[in-house]
């Protein structure tokens, strides 16, 4: 639940909302944002959420896991024991950061896409170099020697929007209700530190949760899932 405000948001609109987050300081922080809404303290606690035991099983209607779920190192078992806690025809709505971005940032990122998509490392090193060059312009990030951390060097996982239903959910039993794209990128993303104002200007206003052109330009999108 971070620092408490989205369940702040959730918990004026009446719904029976309660939260949790791993780290001390973010629970200690939340519970003062309670405070200060004059909401009660214990609507959030100290918790895993790749494996929430202070949940019983069956026991929730609803979880929403927004700008977390893409950090556990162990994705599908995560999904798993949050499943669990799901009553029959719950629904599990999180978000993850989108692997098709890559095409679009134009950085290094695209580079391993594509090496990837070609399979370029079956080619004889002639053409796999003729192919590097192809992207020669693109510009390169700093490099972490972890793999699968970003540039803040914390661990976190991109998905595919295209491949995620037939992948992970159905293959744990829960059915997809839809994708909604969010974080647009108008141009990519080095031109927000050139023009950040105008950057974020443009890009909100092509924000739109099922745009077809969010599969390629949108850095994130929302899981609707429901369990059977």
């Amino acid at each position: 639940c971070g620092n408490g405000m989205p369940l702040i948001t959730i918990k004026k609109l009446r719904f029976n909302i309660k939260g949790y987050d791993k780290a001390k300081n973010v629970v200690k922080e939340a519970k003062i944002n309670l405070k200060n809404n004059n909401l009660d303290e214990n609507l959030i606690q100290s918790g895993d959420f790749e494996n929430p035991k202070h949940i019983k099983d069956n026991s929730v209607n609803c979880i929403l896991g927004m700008g977390t779920f893409y950090y556990s190192k162990k994705f599908i078992q995560t999904l798993k024991n949050q499943k669990r806690k799901l009553k029959k025809n719950g629904h599990l709505i999180f978000s993850l950061r989108n692997q098709l971005f890559d095409i679009a940032s134009l950085n290094d990122y695209s580079i391993k896409f594509y090496s990837k998509l070609h399979e370029i490392n079956k080619f004889k090193p002639m053409i796999k170099k003729k192919y590097l060059k192809l992207f020669s312009g693109y510009l390169s990030r700093k490099k972490f020697k972890a793999k699968n951390v970003d540039d803040y060097q914390v661990f976190s996982n991109t998905h595919n929007p295209l491949t995620i239903e037939n992948d992970i959910l159905n293959k744990i039993g829960l059915k997809l209700n839809g994708i909604y794209f969010y974080h647009y990128h108008a141009i990519p993303p080095i031109f927000e530190n050139i023009d950040k104002i105008n950057f974020r200007k443009q890009s909100f206003k092509i924000e739109k949760p099922n745009d077809w052109r969010g599969f390629f330009i949108a850095s994130g999108f929302v899981v609707d899932s429901q369990k059977a």
